[in-house]
């Protein structure tokens, strides 16, 4: 493996997207921020 991504933090999803608020992490640059990605859910 090359790459290691790591963290924790809380999550929520709101219309498209997924967001993660990032409390802890492998990348110190990361914390204390927000990480925003696009999803979409289908069927039940």
């Amino acid at each position: 493996m090359k790459t290691l991504v790591a963290g924790t933090g809380y999550h929520r999803i709101g219309g498209d997207r997924w967001v993660t608020g990032v409390q802890t992490a492998k990348a110190p640059e990361r914390v204390a921020t927000e990480l925003r990605r696009a999803t979409r859910m289908d069927g039940d």
